[in-house]
């Protein structure tokens, strides 16, 4: 029987247990600040939905595996708060940034790090000690106000989960600048840790160009599985949904290929679920102008909690989903499970949705014209649409199981500490297979 061993989840997240359990701001000067600017007023929400499905997953799994969970959490009335649930203890942190001054200062002299947070990285380095973990996982890289803490790590092995690679080249490309503080910070993490865990091939080969001797790992992030969702009447014909609407995101692209199928099909709509800053929604705003399409798209905010939002979308019959630089994005997967066709771009990732049948339409980046004609194939043909969907759903039920993705996490950690301890080598099927992930060419 294998000792049970001692885990630390390095992340961020918010969900509505957590946040019933530790003392928030009200944030009404942040509001009223915001209100001022003509943006939206500041609300705690859902985020993060991965992390919040892998901690309910590993409650299954306690006689295996202690986690302790270490994260910052905005609008914390207390530095730290220590609490368990169902067998896991969290420890949520004030972010030293989580004020007023430090916004006002970001907007007036830049984001600078706050000289790499120095009081994070003590709070964060003084609970590891006191925990003494057999390991830590770190959840994303790209979040330097937690993620810089696991820079100062010793003599424990850290995991480095990838939710995405921010020091990819084509970020510059699509987004024209970067955040320095997170690109450097990330590019110092991947240097010093040796332990990778990645969905696709695209993070795979820029996690190997950071650090070539980079031991890497096939891991799967759990899904929010949509349960208990209502059959409602289809009010829309496509949604575009994201945390954030951002060109990364391709909501400009998904405005673009709408105007397209306006001229064939003058009725069709699309809704548009997430957060915006206010420069982001004057451009949209002036996009739907220049398309004339004020009375075919119809802006949401983002939800609190996120089965709401499930709730909200299954009101679409397709979902236009044009990302750039995902491998898969968590919505394009979520969007397969509640049985709504996906019309997507071709990243590194999204062809391998089509792997056995054909699950999502697909059409090259930035060809916008190609997601019309994939938006009109569905629009046009019920029986196509219902065929995707059916297909769609099989591939999440094979591929998504959490349970068994949970189950390989815990052995990758298994793994990565007997690596660590005794240089044991590591079972091939843990590690990630190259020849299950080719090399989609773009074209």
């Amino acid at each position: 029987m294998q000792k049970k061993i001692k885990v630390v989840l390095l992340c961020h997240f918010s969900n509505e247990q957590i946040r019933n359990k530790i003392p928030l701001s009200k944030m009404k000067v942040r509001s009223f600040i915001q209100k001022l600017m003509g943006r939206e007023l500041f609300e705690y929400t859902d985020f993060a939905i991965w992390n919040n499905v892998l901690f309910r997953e590993l409650e299954h799994f306690a006689a295996e595996v202690r986690v302790h969970v270490i994260s910052p959490h905005s609008g914390l009335k207390k530095k730290l708060v220590e609490f368990s649930v169902n067998g896991i203890s969290y420890h949520i942190f004030k972010s030293e940034d989580d004020n007023l001054l430090s916004l006002a200062q970001n907007k007036v002299f830049g984001y600078t790090g706050r000289d790499w947070y120095g009081l994070n990285r003590k709070v964060v380095n003084k609970l590891i000690l006191e925990i003494n973990p057999d390991l830590v996982n770190l959840i994303g890289a790209e979040n330097p106000y937690y993620s810089i803490t696991a820079l100062d790590i010793e003599n424990i092995p850290v995991y480095l989960t990838c939710q995405t690679v921010y020091t990819n080249p084509d970020r510059k490309a699509l987004r024209g600048e970067v955040n320095e503080v997170r690109w450097h910070t990330e590019l110092m993490l991947h240097r010093k840790i040796c332990y990778f865990g990645c969905t696709g091939r695209m993070h795979r080969d820029l996690v190997l160009k950071n650090n070539p001797n980079a031991i890497i790992f096939k891991h799967t992030f759990p899904l929010e599985l949509p349960n208990e969702i209502k059959k409602v009447k289809k009010v829309y014909d496509f949604v575009f949904y994201s945390v954030m609407l951002s060109k990364k995101k391709g909501i400009i692209d998904a405005i673009e290929a709408l105007g397209k199928v306006k001229q064939i099909k003058p009725e069709v709509n699309l809704l548009v679920v997430g957060g915006c800053t206010n420069e982001m929604k004057k451009y949209l705003d002036a996009l739907v102008a220049k398309f004339n399409l004020s009375g075919n798209i119809y802006f949401h905010g983002p939800f609190q909690r996120h089965v709401d939002m499930y709730q909200f979308i299954v009101q679409a019959k397709y979902a236009l989903l044009p990302i750039k630089i995902d491998v898969v994005s968590s919505t394009i997967i979520e969007s397969m499970a509640l049985g709504i066709p996906v019309v997507t771009y071709k990243t590194s990732g999204t062809p391998y949705l089509n792997k056995d049948k054909q699950c999502v339409l697909i059409s090259n980046v930035a060809d916008t014209q190609g997601l019309a004609d994939n938006m009109l194939r569905l629009v046009n043909n019920k029986d196509f649409a219902h065929t995707i969907a059916l297909n769609a759903k099989e591939f999440i039920e094979q591929y998504y199981d959490n349970t068994k993705n949970v189950k390989r996490l815990i052995a990758d950690y298994q793994a990565i500490i007997e690596h660590y301890k005794y240089n044991t080598p590591i079972p091939e099927e843990l590690l990630f297979d190259i020849n299950e992930f080719p090399v989609y060419d773009k074209k």
